[in-house]
């Protein structure tokens, strides 16, 4: 979302819905209400006219979260370097609504008994 919003401000030449689909979401309208709930805007109204203080609010407190934990000044003591062996990965992309994440889990699994993996 923080991405999506900052396409809506500063790309014009990008359409809401391409940047609906590239925040992963299958349908404008999904997107849309998410982007309202969490900024109080609608996505075209945010293009229009950004309302930075309830996008900062939300964006502000993560921020936030991060930074606490990132205090500790780090020493070449503190790093540890470890081989370690290659493994491989296997990577199943969900896009779209959250609520249906499962069922991407479902395909990823059926995919991995279907081929050992």
């Amino acid at each position: 979302m923080k991405l999506a919003s900052y396409q809506l401000a500063y790309s014009d030449g990008q359409c809401v819905t391409d940047i609906a689909m590239d925040a992963g979401y299958d349908a404008p309208d999904a997107f849309n209400r998410a982007f309202r709930q969490r900024f109080g805007q609608s996505p075209s109204l945010f293009r229009k006219c950004p309302d930075w203080e309830p996008w900062l609010a939300v964006v502000g407190i993560l921020g936030n979260a991060r930074s606490k934990f990132m205090q500790k000044a780090f020493t070449p003591h503190d790093i540890t370097i470890r081989e370690a062996v290659s493994t491989p990965v296997a990577i199943m992309e969900h896009r779209g609504d959250p609520a249906m994440i499962g069922a991407t889990i479902q395909r990823f699994i059926a995919w991995g008994k279907a081929t050992g993996a």
